[in-house]
């Protein structure tokens, strides 16, 4: 199982800045674009009482002002588990969330 600060700085670099938070709090004002994730389950596969797959379950979302700053292709490219859940428009401010497991 891969670790966390890894997808972390994954998502760094493929948003081009430091705006990307984990399982923020309420109170925190966010610079954007950004991209909030968090945990969400854990993906197990058992064969003969024997664990073969760990990974983590992270919902994230890329928030962004301008559609130019769209990452979906980017993001599909570079996660090979992932899947693109859908797109939300709140007050000219878009949402994309995605399901990945890593």
């Amino acid at each position: 199982m891969l670790k966390r600060v890894d997808i972390q700085e994954k998502f760094k670099f493929l948003l081009g800045s430091n705006n990307v938070y984990y399982q923020p709090p309420a109170n925190l004002k966010m610079k954007y674009p950004a991209i909030v994730y968090s945990l969400d389950g854990l993906d197990v596969k058992r064969f003969d009482n024997t664990r073969l797959i760990n990974k983590n379950c992270f919902s994230v979302t890329h928030i962004y002002r301008n559609e130019s700053e769209n990452l979906v292709e980017a993001m599909l490219k570079n996660f090979e588990y992932i899947s693109f859940d859908n797109r939300s428009i709140v007050d000219g401010i878009y949402n994309d969330h995605y399901t990945i497991y890593w």
